[in-house]
């Protein structure tokens, strides 16, 4: 039973992260991530999933700096 939980649980998270769509989304998220790798630190999936999500930020912040004006 224990195990469906987390497999939900992970599930959830996988979730969270690639939908984020808010900074304080995506804050939570990571969070939520690094709390899941302290205790699952051999989970690639999440690993992989955060930082997808952090790539992603990196890539929308160049964005919007490349359309300010200077």
């Amino acid at each position: 039973m224990e195990e469906d939980s987390q497999r939900l649980g992970r599930q959830d998270l996988l979730d969270r992260l690639a939908g984020a769509q808010t900074p304080s989304e995506a804050a939570s998220a990571r969070a939520a991530a690094d709390s899941w790798l302290a205790e699952h630190p051999d989970d690639g999936d999440v690993r992989q999933a955060r930082e997808r999500l952090a790539a992603a930020e990196v890539e929308e912040d160049l964005d919007l700096e490349e359309g300010s004006p200077t």
